[in-house]
């Protein structure tokens, strides 16, 4: 069981540079389109950059996301009714 701790551990870390690695590239290519008026590609680096800080993130707390999807997730449905209201009225 150790063993395999250590190879997700292992793993996660390899994953977690290269998409610093990636977000990394993608940032020096986000500065240059906006040196160069280049809206079309900051919008897609934009982009990129912002999934790849989820993916990250998603990465960091995977033990948590796991066990959510074996357990039921308990929802609160006023809580969820009142958060989608909010998505709703955002412009």
């Amino acid at each position: 069981m150790r063993k395999k701790e250590f190879y997700t551990t292992l793993l996660i870390i390899i994953l977690g540079g290269i998409i610093i690695y990636l977000f990394a590239g993608l940032d020096m290519e986000l500065k240059e389109s906006a040196q160069r008026v280049e809206v079309k590609k900051y919008n897609i680096y934009r982009t990129l950059q912002v999934l790849l800080l989820i993916i990250f993130g998603m990465l960091i707390e995977y033990k948590r996301i796991i066990f959510a999807f074996k357990d039921k997730i308990a929802i609160n449905k006023y809580y969820f009714m009142a958060g989608v209201g909010l998505l709703k009225s955002s412009p």
